[in-house]
């Protein structure tokens, strides 16, 4: 467990999937924790995501950025969390990670997702 490096008030715990059956990790990253039920919100990562050659600080912090603007905006809303995140990114001069962001961002819109998640 660590603090989220774009806000240390929340927290990130990395987790393997395999030993916990069935979460949203099945089907992605990350997911956020939040909500009226939730005393402190907190970000749960795929730890396997950071043994893989092509996964960089940059990749983490794109889904870090991603997963605080859900908590920040409190909804589950991706399209929101991809424009909040890009802006978290920006704001804490991160122009590698951002551009990562920015790109994911331009493919998801050109692939409908958004729609999709709608």
């Amino acid at each position: 467990m660590m603090p989220c490096p774009l806000d240390p008030k929340v927290m990130v715990v990395f987790v393997d999937p395999t030993e916990l059956g069935p979460t949203r990790l099945d089907h992605s990253h990350a997911f956020a924790v939040f909500g009226e039920s939730v005393d402190e919100p907190f970000i749960v990562v795929d730890k396997r995501l950071l043994e893989l050659d092509w996964f960089t600080e940059d990749h983490l912090m794109v889904i870090l950025a991603h997963e605080l603007a859900h908590i920040l905006c409190r909804s589950e809303n991706e399209k929101l969390a991809d424009r909040i995140g890009m802006m978290l990114l920006r704001r804490a001069g991160l122009a590698s990670a951002f551009e990562l962001h920015r790109l994911e961002y331009e493919n998801r819109l050109a692939a409908g997702h958004y729609k999709q998640a709608a």
